[in-house]
C-alpha cells in the first residue's frame, strides 16, 4: 500500500481514507486504487469515473427452475428455466426502499408456453403495472429500482 492513509473503522465508517491508496505488486502492476475524491480504479491507477475497471467483470447468474423465487441482493441476471414447473415461475422482487439503484435482468430460457411473472413487493409497480410477464422464448427485461418503483430500462 502506498500513500498516506488514515484508516477509520468504527460504527460510522466501514473503511475511509484521507489520501489516495494504491495497492500494487512488486512489478508495479496496480491491483486497485482508491482516490480520496470517491473514485475507485480496478487495475487502473487514475480512475476517471466513480468505478473504473480496466478489465472484464462478472456478475452473479442465477438459474431458476422453481415455481417461486425471491430475487436477492447478490442476483443480477436471473435465467428462468420453466420446463420443470407445472405452470409458471414467479420472481418476487425486494422493496425498492431497500435496494434503490439495483438492476436485475430476467430472461425466459425455455421454449414452452409457460410464463414468468415478475412481482414487485406490496403495492409497488413495474412501469406503473402491478406485475410484468415474460411469455416468449428468450424474452427478457432489464429493470432498476427507483424511488418511483421499478422501471424498465431496456
Amino acid at each position: 500500500m502506498s500513500g498516506n492513509s488514515n484508516l477509520i473503522n468504527d460504527a460510522d465508517y466501514s473503511l475511509a481514507f484521507g489520501e489516495d491508496v494504491t495497492v500494487s505488486n512488486p512489478y508495479n502492476t496496480v491491483f486497485y486504487n482508491i482516490e480520496y475524491r470517491g473514485k475507485v480504479g480496478i487495475c487502473e491507477e487514475t480512475p476517471h469515473s466513480s468505478l473504473h475497471d480496466h478489465g472484464s467483470f462478472a456478475v452473479n447468474v442465477s438459474i431458476v427452475s422453481d415455481a417461486a423465487y425471491t430475487a436477492t441482493d447478490t442476483d443480477m441476471v436471473i435465467l428462468c428455466e420453466t420446463s420443470t414447473v407445472p405452470s409458471m415461475i414467479t420472481i418476487n422482487l425486494p422493496s425498492v426502499s431497500t435496494c434503490e439503484g439495483r438492476i436485475y435482468i430476467i430472461k425466459k430460457i425455455t421454449n414452452d408456453t409457460k410464463t414468468i411473472t415478475i412481482d414487485p413487493a406490496g403495492t409497488e409497480t413495474i412501469d406503473d403495472m402491478p406485475t410484468y410477464t415474460l411469455s416468449a422464448y428468450n424474452q427478457r427485461v432489464q429493470i432498476v429500482a427507483t424511488s418511483r418503483g421499478w422501471k424498465i430500462i431496456n
